[in-house]
């Protein structure tokens, strides 16, 4: 957020810059002599006096009229105008230069600013409905990562991000669905080795027992003695029994 919001900065900096400089521009270019338009119209007018004794004003855009010159009449006037002597005489040009200028200034501040308003709204809207909903959704990916699997996520109905966030929420309870499995199969893993450790105790004890009882030579009778020994014989078969629940529960395991 803190970058989007430098660039929004910078791109109004860059607005007010090219705002500023059109200005300028647009100014010192009507302040400029040379080059004018209404220059080049007030010469050909000149030449068709000279030539002519006449002046068409009906092909000029920026001469609005022509009258010999009278120095009586030079404070007398608001219009501007140029004086450009003909044969030795001095006539007036009045022009409307400016204002067509003046004209082209204010459509262009115009235009300048209806993209600038246009631009600032489109920022504003990718901020509210972009960048903004996507930073509430930065750190779920960290807190699943830690394991912090059960703080939902709030739908929202959003152009951009709607499923994306449904995604996310339907991801999360899928890995809470998996741990509390992987929880529970580790716990029955636990409780199915301790419930067998305890059960292999038994025939170990008895066939601790009844090797002790061999080994002093305790049974003299040849019949006990085989009893005994089918005995031994038996335990161990159950041991191998547990043996073999025990391997089959890891294998099912891996």
């Amino acid at each position: 957020m803190r970058g989007f919001n430098k660039l929004c900065v910078f791109v109004i900096l860059a607005i007010a810059a090219v705002f500023t400089a059109t200005n300028l521009i647009l100014h010192f270019s009507d302040e400029g002599g040379s080059g004018r338009p209404y220059r080049v119209e007030a010469s050909r007018l000149a030449r068709q006096i000279s030539e002519n004794g006449t002046a068409d004003l009906s092909r000029c855009y920026y001469i609005t009229n022509v009258e010999q010159y009278n120095e009586k009449d030079f404070y007398k006037s608001d219009n501007d105008y140029l004086i450009i002597e003909v044969d030795g005489i001095p006539y007036r040009f009045d022009y409307s230069y400016k204002t067509e200028g003046n004209n082209s200034v204010y459509i262009i501040n115009i235009s300048i600013t209806i993209i600038t308003i246009f631009v600032l709204l489109l920022m504003i809207y990718i901020r509210q409905k972009i960048i903004k909903p996507f930073e509430k959704v930065c750190e779920l990916p960290q807190e699943l990562a830690k394991g912090n699997l059960t703080v939902p996520l709030k739908e929202q109905k959003q152009r951009y991000f709607g499923k994306f966030i449904w995604g996310l929420d339907l991801l999360r309870e899928h890995l809470e669905q998996q741990k509390s499995s992987e929880l529970q199969l580790q716990k029955e893993k636990k409780t199915l080795v301790l419930s067998l450790s305890h059960d292999i105790k038994t025939p170990l004890a008895t066939i601790e027992l009844y090797s002790k009882a061999l080994e002093r030579n305790l049974f003299k009778d040849e019949a006990k003695k085989q009893e005994v020994t089918q005995g031994i014989s038996k335990k161990c078969k159950e041991i191998k029994d547990y043996v073999d629940k025990i391997i089959t529960a890891s294998n099912e395991d891996f």
